[in-house]
C-alpha cells in the first residue's frame, strides 16, 4: 500500500520498456493464462506494471489495457500471438486516457480501439504539445529522485529493488516519448454503455466515469465471468469519492449493478495494476456500500435531515463491517466521512437546482438512455432493463412496421417467449439522427432517429434496417419510460 499511494501521489504508474543501455529487457515478463482463452500479462516484479488483459474470441483477439512503454507492449504481443497460435488483433480497449494506460496503443494501431468518448481528449492532454513536454519533465525529475533513492537502499532490500526497475523504467521511458512516440487515440467511442459481439464471447462496456478519471469503464465478458475495471479502488482500501467531482452517482451504479445483480457468474476481477488485486467479494462490497449510502442518505436528504445527522446514519464498524480491516484513511482524510459529505454536497446541489441537481442536460442523458436501452436489453435478454424503460401500463402503445399495434403493458410482455428463446440472437444495433424534443413542463420528450436493429433468428439473419423510429417518453418518479413508440420503412416507391 505504501507503494500505491507514492505512485498516486506523483500520478504515475510506470510501465516496463525494452530499448537502449539499461533497458526493460532486464525485467521478465510473465504471463497467466486465467482459461483457454484468457490471458494476462505483465512485465517487472517490485515495480508495478500494468495487467494486460488478452481474449481470444471467434471474431478475433481482444486486448485491454496498454502500457506507459511501447516496447513492454510489443513483447507482450508477441506473448499473446504465440500463446493464442494467432495474429488477428480485431479490438484494443481502453479503460480510461491516463498515459500508463494509453502510451501502448500504437503498438495495435492495427486494430480498432475502443474506449469512453472523453478518453480521446484527456490523451490530447497529456500526450501532446505541452502536456507532453510536462510529462517529460515530470519523468525527469522523478529519475533523478528515484536514482538517490536506490543508492541509499540497503542491497537486495524491497526499496533496493523497487527504486531499481522504477529506475530502469523510467530511463525508457525518456528514450521512447522522444524518439517515435505516436499518440494513438480510440477510434470507436461510447458514452454510456456498448456491446463488442465477438460471436463466442460477449464485452458488454459500461461508463463509471469518476470513479478515478471522467472516462472509466468497466467491461465485463459474461462467458468467462471476467471483469476488468481499470484503476477504480484496489482491495486494501475504502472506495473514495471525492468532493466537488463530476461523478454521476446514479449512473455508475446503475452500470455498475448490471454487472454485480445480473445473477451471472464473476469468476475474476482484473485490477489493472500488478502489484494489487481487487478480490470478486470486494468488488461485489463496494458496489453495496456506495449504493446503500446513497439511497439511505438520499432517503434522509429528503426528509430534511442535517449532515450531522447524516454522518451519524452509517458507520462502518455497525453498516460495512466487511471494510473494517481495510484502510480507511488517506493521510488525515477518513474516507468514510469524506463520503458522506462528498454524498451530502451532491444531494444538497440536486435539490436546489445546484451544477450538480437536476438539468437539461442530465434529462436529455436520461431520456437518451432509455432510448438506448430500449433496444440494447437484448443484448443479454435483460428483461429486468427492458420493462424499467417501458411504461408498466395499460395506456402503452407500440406500431410495428407491418402495422401490428401492441396495446398496454401485459400485450407487451407476452413477447417475452420469443425475445427469450435460444434461437433468437441480438448481434448489435445503431442509433442514427437522434433528435429529441423536451416539453416546456419538463415531463415528457419526443424523439426520432433512425435505427438498425440487426439479429438473428436460428442463425438467420431478422434485421430492421434503416428504420424510422418515434416515440413519446414521460417523467415518472425520476425515471423517463416511454409510453408510445412507432417503427415504420421508408417507402421503396
Amino acid at each position: 500500500m505504501k507503494k500505491y499511494f507514492l505512485v498516486l501521489l506523483f500520478g504515475l504508474i510506470m510501465m516496463a520498456p525494452v530499448t537502449a543501455a539499461q533497458t526493460g529487457d532486464e525485467l521478465p515478463l510473465h504471463t497467466k493464462r486465467m482459461s483457454d482463452r484468457v490471458l494476462i500479462a505483465w512485465v517487472g516484479d517490485a515495480m508495478q506494471t500494468i495487467d494486460v488483459v488478452a481474449l481470444s474470441t471467434a471474431r478475433g483477439i481482444v486486448v485491454i489495457e496498454t502500457n506507459l512503454i511501447r516496447s513492454a507492449d510489443v513483447r507482450i504481443r508477441r506473448a499473446i500471438e504465440k500463446k493464442f497460435a494467432r495474429k488477428d488483433f480485431k479490438y484494443l480497449i481502453n479503460t480510461h486516457f491516463h498515459h500508463d494506460h494509453t502510451c501502448g496503443n500504437q503498438v495495435y494501431a492495427d486494430a480498432t480501439i475502443v474506449a469512453h468518448k472523453s478518453v480521446p481528449e484527456g490523451m490530447k492532454g497529456e500526450l501532446t504539445g505541452e502536456g507532453l513536454v510536462k510529462q517529460i519533465e515530470k519523468f525527469k525529475g522523478l529519475l533523478k529522485d528515484w536514482e538517490e533513492r536506490q543508492k541509499k537502499a540497503a542491497p537486495d532490500s524491497r526499496d533496493y529493488h523497487f527504486f531499481r526497475e522504477g529506475v530502469i523504467l523510467l530511463k525508457t521511458t525518456l528514450v521512447e516519448l522522444q524518439d517515435g512516440f505516436v499518440p494513438t487515440f480510440p477510434a470507436v467511442l461510447f458514452d454510456k454503455s456498448m456491446i463488442l459481439d465477438m460471436g463466442d464471447m460477449t464485452l458488454e462496456l459500461y461508463a463509471v466515469g469518476g470513479t478515478h478519471t471522467s472516462g472509466d469503464i468497466i467491461v465485463f465478458v459474461p462467458e468467462e465471468g471476467l471483469v476488468a475495471i481499470g484503476d477504480m479502488w484496489p482491495d486494501q482500501v475504502l472506495p473514495y469519492l471525492q468532493k466537488g467531482g463530476s461523478w454521476d452517482l446514479d449512473l455508475i451504479l446503475e452500470n455498475w449493478g448490471r454487472v454485480v445483480e445480473s445473477g451471472r457468474e464473476i469468476k475474476h476481477v482484473n485490477f489493472a495494476h500488478s502489484d494489487m488485486e481487487l478480490g470478486v467479494e470486494t468488488f461485489k462490497e463496494q458496489y453495496r456500500y456506495l449504493k446503500t449510502m446513497w439511497d439511505g442518505l438520499g432517503e434522509i436528504h429528503r426528509q430534511g435531515a442535517t449532515l450531522e445527522e447524516a454522518k451519524k446514519k452509517f458507520t462502518i464498524e455497525k453498516d460495512f463491517p466487511y471494510f473494517k480491516d481495510r484502510r480507511l484513511k488517506i493521510r488525515d482524510t477518513n474516507i468514510h466521512d469524506n463520503n458522506v459529505e462528498a454524498i451530502w454536497e451532491k444531494l444538497a446541489a440536486r435539490g436546489s437546482g445546484g451544477p450538480f441537481g437536476p438539468s437539461i442536460e442530465d434529462d436529455f442523458a436520461q431520456i437518451e438512455r432509455s432510448i438506448r436501452d430500449t433496444i440494447g436489453w437484448a443484448k443479454t435478454k435483460d428483461f429486468r432493463l427492458l420493462y424499467s424503460v417501458i411504461a408498466n401500463d395499460a395506456d402503452f402503445l407500440e406500431v410495428h412496421p407491418n402495422d401490428r399495434v401492441v396495446k398496454g403493458f401485459e400485450e407487451f410482455k407476452k413477447a417475452e417467449k420469443f425475445w427469450g428463446s435460444p434461437d433468437f440472437k441480438a448481434v448489435r444495433y445503431e442509433i442514427r439522427d437522434l433528435k429529441i424534443t423536451l416539453s416546456k413542463s419538463g415531463d415528457v420528450a419526443w424523439f426520432f432517429c433512425i435505427l438498425d436493429d440487426i439479429n438473428e433468428w436460428k442463425g438467420q439473419p431478422a434485421n430492421w434496417e434503416n428504420t424510422r423510429w418515434t416515440g413519446v417518453l414521460e417523467k415518472r418518479g425520476g425515471r423517463w419510460v416511454i409510453v408510445q413508440q412507432h417503427f415504420s420503412f421508408a417507402s421503396k416507391d
